[in-house]
Formats: structure tokens, sequence, C-alpha cells
């Protein structure tokens, strides 16, 4: 499918609508109860962490240290690993 051809005149009506719309304005709520809601947006459920910690279990029973260390630092994003067996 061709892309759409505008004419110089629709361009500039086109973006006399969207200056006035602004809508990198827009941020939408910023309640207390929105900012809870959207908190989990990234939340993928709690299988990854099991995961993981099975990992590191699996790790330590087979003495496997370079799974174990793979294993320990591995979280999504890249951010910084929280201790995986703090509560055992």
């Amino acid at each position: 499918m061709p892309a759409r051809k505008w004419t110089p005149e629709q361009r500039q009506r086109q973006s006399e609508k969207i200056r006035s719309w602004q809508p990198w304005t827009i941020r939408g709520e910023m309640s207390p109860a929105a900012k809870r809601r959207v908190s989990r947006n990234a939340f993928k459920g709690a299988a990854r962490s099991v995961v993981r910690q099975a990992r590191v279990i699996a790790a330590l029973i087979d003495g496997d240290a370079r799974e174990l260390a793979k294993a320990s630092h591995e979280t999504p994003g890249g951010h910084a690993a929280q201790p995986l067996l703090s509560h055992f």
C-alpha cells in the first residue's frame, strides 16, 4: 500500500492541528491510585524470579560455579541483581 500523499495545504492544516493538541504534553492521570496502577506495567509475573531461583538451586546442587554466577547476576533489563537466596 503506497504512502499517503499530502498536499502542502493538508500538511500545514495537520501541523496546526497537532500543535493545538500538543499530544507530547499529555501524561495521563497522576493520582496516587493511578501511579500504583502504572507502577506494575513492566511486571511480567512471578515466573521469572521462580525460574531464576530454580537455576540457582540447580547450580548449587550440581556445584557449577559458572552457572551459579550467571544465574545470580541475570536480571531483566540489565538492572543490578538482588540476592536470590536471601530468604533461605
